[in-house]
């Protein structure tokens, strides 16, 4: 009886052992199902936003690449353009963007490599060669270093105080006017004339140099006509008293021309950019 009774105690301890493993391995099982889950959802997710963001990049560099800034050398470039004799926008090639779109980074840029864009040599101050050479080379000081020569040549070197009071006096006046152009770069800076264009569907303000052929421009009250344009939308009153003399103000309509150096007395209008 005794060896029936630890036979029936093993097997019944072997059975418990059993369901425990039994119990214990699905319940691993489950557990890493879900992380296998998790994780694979995760990659999902992840592979979705890297493809996502790609197609992003690759509509920027398209559609709305940035616009190119201009440099030192392209601004030599366009000016060599503009000079040059093969240079006319006659044999440009013209676009007709839409009035609430208007035209994209990537033809902006094209017109700037072209040099169809409306940059005017504006020199309001002077070089600093220029300051040098004005306040050096004057006929008072070409009379004063002629004296002071004949004074070394004849030896009287007690009297030479005179190139002292001439070279502060160059010197002063030398920084006076390098201090004065650089206060007007300031004002030029701050009051540079700007307007409104329409590029990828936005109304942008951008500098008058910066506008290119072809560009959708919006003209209001009070807006001077930066470039010579034709009206697409809208009706305006121009004062043309800078161009022609006369102080009535002209009515405008859609397909009329409206010139540069005008401003607009009233009402407002969308125009192209039809020469610069």
């Amino acid at each position: 009886m005794e060896m029936k009774k630890e036979k029936f105690e093993k097997n019944f301890s072997n059975k418990k052992e059993n369901e425990n493993i039994k119990v214990k391995v699905p319940k691993k099982t489950k557990r890493s199902n879900d992380k296998e889950k998790i994780n694979k959802d995760k990659i999902s997710k992840e592979v979705v936003t890297k493809s996502q963001t790609d197609t992003t990049s690759v509509i920027e560099t398209k559609d709305n690449a940035p616009i190119q800034k201009l440099s030192k050398e392209e601004i030599k470039r366009i000016r060599k353009l503009k000079k040059s004799k093969n240079f006319n926008i006659n044999n440009a090639k013209r676009l007709s963007p839409d009035i609430k779109k208007g035209l994209t980074n990537e033809e902006v840029n094209e017109r700037v490599q072209d040099g169809y864009i409306n940059y005017l040599e504006t020199n309001t101050t002077k070089s600093y060669k220029s300051i040098f050479i004005s306040n050096i080379f004057t006929f008072f000081n070409l009379l004063c270093f002629l004296i002071a020569g004949a004074l070394m040549a004849v030896g009287s070197f007690d009297n030479l105080f005179f190139l002292f009071i001439l070279v502060c006096n160059v010197m002063i006046g030398i920084i006076q006017e390098i201090k004065a152009k650089k206060t007007v770069e300031k004002i030029t800076l701050v009051t540079s004339p700007t307007a409104k264009v329409i590029r990828n569907g936005k109304t942008l303000e951008i500098k008058t140099n910066e506008i290119v052929l072809d560009d959708i421009l919006i003209f209001e009250f009070g807006n001077q006509i930066s470039t010579d344009s034709i009206i697409l939308k809208g009706e305006i009153e121009v004062n043309e008293s800078l161009l022609t003399g006369e102080s009535v103000s002209v009515k405008k309509k859609k397909g009329d021309l409206i010139l540069a150096g005008s401003y607009v007395t009233s009402g407002s209008c969308v125009a192209k950019a039809e020469k610069i």
